[in-house]
């Protein structure tokens, strides 16, 4: 969920307890100044915010942005298993040399990355 959702969200639910934007702030400990920055993309709430936002307003923001970052690394795992299977492919019909000079090659560039 991205911060412009979750605000508006928020102030629906706000207006729903007819809860004031300056109690709400009050209660959770969030500055006037986070929620702006959520609005526009500046920064994101921390589960701790999401789940004193919780607390308060009765909602359940801090699982969603769980199961949100859970589905980020089951995707992540996915493209990193078909990349070793492609490597695999490739290697397949390499000889014992080959597969150690790329080897050999592919750590030069790493640590060109690291210098």
């Amino acid at each position: 969920m991205d911060g412009k959702d979750l605000v508006r969200q928020i102030e629906v639910r706000l207006s729903e307890l007819g809860m004031k934007k300056k109690d709400f702030y009050t209660l959770t400990g969030i500055s006037s100044a986070a929620f702006s920055y959520w609005n526009t993309g500046r920064s994101k709430p921390s589960l701790d915010a999401l789940s004193r936002i919780d607390a308060v307003l009765g909602t359940s923001f801090e699982s969603v942005e769980k199961s949100d970052n859970i589905f980020d690394k089951i995707q992540m795992l996915q493209e990193l298993r078909d990349s070793e299977r492609a490597l695999l492919a490739v290697t397949k019909n390499m000889t014992d040399d080959e597969i150690r000079r790329t080897t050999e090659f592919i750590k030069s560039l790493k640590g060109d990355v690291n210098d």
